[in-house]
């Protein structure tokens, strides 16, 4: 397959019209962008184009990722049973990573079973599993509109003094404690302190050879809090059952989530590895202590206060952003023997990592110029 050049991303990718389905391989919906505006028909043509040009290709040993079709392109991305599609102007890297987070939505409500549920039983339909998760897609698909997150796996942070957050980090350590307390293991095993759907401080799980923690886990998690806002604040606290997929994609942790205070957006996440009603009540009291924390140490003043700071200084920042560095972590190719010509042993870039810095340039230039009008 040639690889064309990739289209530029930026402002063009966040704002172009697109549209992203996920069906079985049986042709059954499973979510549609489009929502209930696309008939079953029109969604069947769909479905029906993909299985059958991947079967075709399957047939001859080739697989189908991207076909051009005129402006735009279709980017098709199998997961076993499961097939995942976008339709749109943006570059193939973009759809391509907006599709890689549709199926982790997925997983993170279902978890890899699904693949055994579907395997036994092709024509099962997904839909009456997945409960909210259409919201949390919804959301997510959202999010690849309003900046470079998405597309860059990284997490939104709020600016916050360095001695707020590292104050806040303790609170979340010696929460840890807490749950710890008396005999047992340590049942927190990952706390999350959100502003909207921006970081304030991370307490990660301890990392092994098979399980770490991923800034992806960290977007999925931080998108299901916020896409789920109304009824979490309504419900006070919520325990609630789910899968961080490259956490760990064959089961269910247990998340306890508490909006501290829904005027400022202020929410804790907890999640322990098991779902007794013991765990719930000591995170619970856990939850209280951080809560009771935030308000004695003044937490909550200076966020309110930076939150109107950062709002005010957004355009100045902005304005003074004229470059950037972009740093690949992959090792540069070898340099070439001494009777080539030199090229100072720099790697070609890769589509992906072109868009990336497509997609920095071009959102530096709309904030400049939004910042210059």
């Amino acid at each position: 397959r040639v690889m064309e050049p990739p289209a530029p991303v930026g402002a063009s990718s966040s704002t172009s019209r697109r549209q992203i389905f996920a069906f079985t391989l049986a042709g059954k919906r499973v979510w549609s962008s489009a929502g209930e505006a696309m008939s079953e028909a029109e969604l069947s043509t769909l479905t029906g184009l993909c299985t059958a040009v991947m079967g075709v290709l399957e047939q001859q040993g080739e697989t189908i990722r991207c076909a051009s079709l005129g402006r735009g392109r279709l980017v098709v991305s199998r997961r076993k049973e499961l097939v995942f599609a976008a339709l749109g102007e943006a570059s193939e890297a973009y759809l391509a990573r907006e599709l890689e987070f549709a199926y982790e939505a997925v997983l993170m409500a279902l978890t890899a079973r699904v693949h055994k549920v579907l395997s036994s039983s092709p024509g099962y339909d997904v839909r009456e599993l997945l409960g909210s998760t259409g919201t949390v897609l919804s959301r997510l698909e959202s999010l690849g509109r309003e900046g470079p997150e998405l597309f860059l796996g990284a997490t939104r942070a709020t600016r916050l003094d360095p001695s707020r957050r590292a104050h806040l980090a303790h609170v979340l350590a010696t929460a840890r404690k807490i749950s710890a307390a008396g005999a047992g293991p340590e049942r927190l095993v990952l706390g999350l302190a959100l502003l909207g759907d921006s970081v304030l401080s991370l307490l990660r799980p301890p990392q092994t050879a098979e399980r770490s923690l991923r800034s992806t886990d960290v977007v999925l998690l931080a998108n299901y809090v916020h896409s789920q806002r109304a009824a979490l604040v309504a419900a006070e606290s919520s325990w609630l059952p789910l899968c961080l997929p490259r956490f760990d994609d064959r089961g269910y942790l247990h998340a306890f989530v508490s909006y501290l205070d829904p005027d400022l957006d202020l929410s804790i996440v907890l999640v322990a590895a098991d779902d007794t009603a013991d765990t719930f009540a000591t995170l619970r009291n856990v939850a209280k202590a951080i809560d009771n924390a935030l308000d004695r140490d003044g937490v909550k003043d200076a966020l309110d206060a930076d939150d109107a700071a950062a709002a005010a200084d957004a355009i100045a920042t902005a304005a003074r952003a004229d470059h950037f560095v972009f740093v690949r972590r992959r090792p540069l190719a070898a340099p070439p023997p001494k009777d080539t010509p030199a090229d100072n042993g720099a790697a070609e870039a890769t589509p992906a990592e072109v868009s990336v810095a497509q997609y920095l340039a071009s959102s530096l230039s709309c904030a400049a110029a939004a910042a210059a009008a």
